[in-house]
């Protein structure tokens, strides 16, 4: 069976007259805008949190710290100049990740400290003394997290899926979205058709259509 190009989700190699040399990527480095950093750190967080124990002690910074360091190195993976400096970076933390993950030892054993979460706010919780809240409005939170767990394991088979709404919640743009994941127009179409049909409230018991 001869394989759809469109779905070949190799790194291709850039020629060596197009890859920017690593005085170039310092330079790009440096005039990173802050947007662009927001950008980097929240996919970065993206796919740590995707990887769950396999990032096995890895964080965000760990994951775009290995993409710089990579993308220094010309003979780890080069950057065409004439693409975007972000898009390759966060095409460089999805490869990465990607390798970390089929890299993991399924037989490692816990380690304490991966039970832990950091919120936003820089707040460290465990699930061992979760406690519900009795702050006003907790039954409408409860409701919207219940909404958004629906949701999220309505797709959670869905990579592709969940990869695209990783971009657009980063308020990439769909042509940005199809360049990093390698999503010809039509396997984007899809997936969102298959995320919408997916995601569509399911009629409770006892109501009517209206």
């Amino acid at each position: 069976m001869k394989e759809d190009p469109a779905l070949d989700k190799r790194p291709r190699r850039v020629p060596e007259e197009r890859a920017a040399t690593p005085d170039e990527v310092r330079t790009h480095l440096e005039v990173l805008h802050d947007l662009d950093l927001v950008r980097l750190e929240g996919y970065a967080r993206y796919r740590i949190r995707g990887l769950g124990r396999k990032a096995a002690g890895r964080d965000h910074n760990d994951l775009l710290a290995q993409a710089i360091q990579d993308t220094l190195d010309p003979e780890k993976r080069r950057w065409n100049r004439d693409a975007s400096f972000v898009l390759h970076l966060i095409g460089a933390m999805r490869s990465i990740s990607s390798h970390w993950r089929e890299q993991f030892d399924a037989d490692e054993p816990f380690l304490e400290s991966q039970l832990l979460r950091i919120t936003q706010e820089g707040a460290v919780v465990s699930p061992l003394n979760h406690v519900g809240s009795d702050d006003p409005g907790g039954e409408r939170m409860l409701l919207a997290k219940e909404e958004v767990d629906r949701i999220q394991k309505a797709i959670a088979d869905d990579k592709v899926v969940s990869d695209i709404l990783a971009c657009l919640r980063l308020e990439m743009s769909p042509a940005e979205t199809r360049q990093v994941l390698r999503l010809s127009a039509t396997q984007y179409d899809t997936a969102m058709k298959r995320f919408r049909r997916r995601a569509r409230p399911t009629r409770r018991h006892g109501e009517l259509d209206v």
